[in-house]
């Protein structure tokens, strides 16, 4: 009798051992699961149902699923092109209730497709199938445009460039401005006008061996740049009855931009004059010249909001390469404005992009100079001295 209790006994304990082992390797649920948990609604919409606009459009989805306990819920969107939807997503409640979600389907319509009409819904996989209303939408592509005057109004000299001991190329600065390279580039890099600039009209002392040299500036009694001087006028970024022939202000460009289509491009340059060494200024023309050039700037061309700051860049954040550059002492024609890498002077370009919105953007603020008016600084390394500011004013037209 003692051993059959033994026994008994024994598988008991072996009994318990078993049951302790398998509920401690069981895996347990995340959260509890309610009995009968089911999603009891879900719903979605596009938050803007009719748009009319420049193409590609991205149309957003706002929607809801609500269920009547704690529980996970899968589901995917599907749409009018891909009526079995996608990507699974999961969802999980701890409790019964309602939580948000949200799409975008991107880059809808264009030039091949100027009208779009589709739809967007909710289908629910798990814990039971259900399926949201379709949320309707309408695109409707259009382009804004508008016709701008762009102008190179003047500069004003705020340091003058450190010129050597015998200002053997005239007193004070003698500058002229590169006929700005101008181009109109579409979406996908594409020229359709474009105007690399050539030198221009030296200004400062009017001297013999400076055959073209317009007198300008105050730094002797034939002229010459000093700080603080203004050309061709005091308040050189306003309008003023000036003489055609002077050459400044400079009309860059009179024509239509189109909004996410196309994008003009200036490049104003202003250069110290040293006995006409062209070196550099061809090295420059060649960079103008760059087919990456434009299709830098056509990567900017899209219907986004602008700032002021969206208007202007340069060569090295457009990620192209600078073929300007001088060594300390060397006399040779410049650009102002070159900076210090270490070894050599270099010079890195400022571009203005003008798209139809910071076209517009433009033309309608005023920056301390009056509407339209931008001002763009060029600051040599210490070393050279130079600082220079040119205004652009744009304008737009009826």
């Amino acid at each position: 009798m003692t051993k059959n209790i033994l026994v008994i006994t024994g598988t008991l304990a072996i009994a318990f051992i078993l049951s302790s082992v398998v509920t401690s390797s069981a895996p347990r649920p995340s959260q509890p699961v309610q009995a009968g948990f089911a999603v009891t609604r879900v719903g979605l919409k596009a938050n803007q149902r009719d748009t009319t606009g420049p193409c590609p459009i991205d149309v957003g989805f706002s929607g809801f699923i609500t269920v009547n306990g704690p529980g996970e819920v899968r589901y995917k969107f599907i749409r009018s092109d891909t009526p079995n939807g996608g990507q699974e997503f999961i969802l999980n409640f701890k409790e019964a209730g309602t939580q948000s979600v949200a799409t975008t389907w991107f880059g809808l319509g264009g030039d091949a497709l100027p009208t779009v009409a589709g739809w967007e819904a909710i289908q629910i996989l798990s814990p039971n199938s259900l399926e949201s209303n379709h949320a309707l939408f309408n695109i409707a592509c259009s382009h804004a445009r508008g016709r701008f005057r762009v102008t190179l109004q003047g500069f004003t000299v705020r340091q003058q460039t450190n010129d050597d001991l015998l200002e053997r190329d005239g007193v004070g600065d003698e500058v002229f401005l590169a006929n700005p390279t101008t181009f109109l580039v579409d979406r996908a890099g594409v020229e359709s006008e474009l105007e690399i600039g050539g030198s221009g009209t030296v200004y400062g002392q009017e001297r013999h061996f400076i055959i073209y040299a317009v007198r300008a500036g105050t730094a002797s009694a034939t002229g010459g740049f000093r700080t603080g001087d203004e050309f061709p006028s005091p308040n050189p970024w306003a309008d003023h009855p000036i003489p055609a022939e002077l050459g400044i202000p400079h009309l860059l460009f009179d024509g239509e931009i189109t909004q996410g289509i196309n994008a003009l491009a200036v490049i104003p340059t202003i250069w110290e004059f040293d006995h006409g060494h062209y070196r550099n200024f061809v090295q420059y023309r060649e960079s103008m010249s760059d087919p990456n050039l434009a299709l830098a700037v056509s990567r900017f061309i899209s219907p986004s909001p602008a700032t002021l700051r969206d208007a202007i860049k340069t060569f090295s954040r457009l990620r192209l390469g600078n073929r300007v550059s001088v060594v300390g002492g060397e006399m040779i024609d410049r650009p102002i404005g070159m900076g210090f890498d270490g070894e050599k002077f270099q010079f890195d370009p400022q571009v203005i992009i003008l798209t139809y919105e910071t076209a517009d953007l433009i033309a309608h603020t005023d920056s301390g100079k009056g509407l339209g008016v931008l001002e763009m600084s060029y600051r040599d390394d210490p070393e050279l001295g130079g600082n220079y500011s040119l205004y652009i004013k744009v304008v737009r037209l009826p």
